[in-house]
């Protein structure tokens, strides 16, 4: 997961963060998700993630991280996208 380079960004303190989620928690929720890095990682750890943020980009990047169950990317998918236009 590519890090986030905006004020704000909680992507340092994931690990500090998880810690403190009891191992027993089946759900978590992620109120102002920003770029879904804390999310992502709970995802990682087996929790079902409910997030949510106020900007329109930063809803559509926990769509597409978060409750996508089913696209994976593949090395074709990946070349296109960083591919110059």
């Amino acid at each position: 997961m590519p890090e986030p380079q905006y004020l704000g960004a909680k992507f340092i303190h994931r690990g500090w963060i998880t810690q403190f989620i009891p191992e027993s928690a089946v759900t978590v929720l992620d109120a102002f998700s920003g770029s879904q890095s804390i999310a992502y990682t709970l995802k990682q750890l087996g929790k079902r993630v409910i997030t949510n943020d106020f900007l329109a980009f930063n809803h559509l990047i926990g769509k597409a991280l978060i409750e996508n169950p089913h696209y994976v990317l593949d090395e074709e998918d990946v070349k296109i996208l960083f591919a110059e236009n």
